[in-house]
């Protein structure tokens, strides 16, 4: 885990780089913005948000909600580590998005056939990028 400096304060932040998916995203993100394409831009800002919520620790039993007097106090008491996914994990998650965005083309192909469209071609772009990260890991059904 590395450390970024915010304001004063050494930061841990998780590597960026730990999932070829989430660097060819980044990658892509980066590129949608230099090309100023807004379209791609929301879908992989879209997909590392996704990525990032699969990685949130889910409340366990010990939670309790409670009084602010009851609550621990400390620094890094309420703190915990961020769940690491695995190349499959993060491949299915932005597939899971595009499986989404294919599922919400369908229900409003009748409706708005532009929106459709624009929703495939989101859908596209994301199974393109999967198609163009190494592939050292394999899709698995959701």
């Amino acid at each position: 885990m590395s450390r970024v400096s915010c304001l004063g304060f050494n930061i841990p932040v998780a590597s960026i780089d730990d999932s070829p998916v989430r660097a060819a995203l980044r990658t892509a993100l980066t590129g949608a913005l230099k090309q100023r394409d807004r379209q791609a831009a929301g879908v992989y800002r879209s997909a590392l948000a996704a990525v990032d919520n699969a990685e949130a620790v889910p409340l366990d039993d010990s939670y309790e909600p409670g009084a602010v007097e009851t609550s621990p106090s400390g620094v890094g008491q309420t703190e915990t580590r961020r769940r690491q996914l695995t190349e499959t994990e993060v491949a299915n998650v932005v597939e899971a998005e595009a499986q989404e965005r294919c599922a919400a083309a369908d229900q409003i192909a009748d409706t708005d056939a532009a929106a459709a469209q624009k929703l495939r071609d989101e859908a596209s772009l994301l199974r393109a990028l999967l198609g163009s990260a190494p592939t050292d890991w394999s899709l698995q059904p959701a």
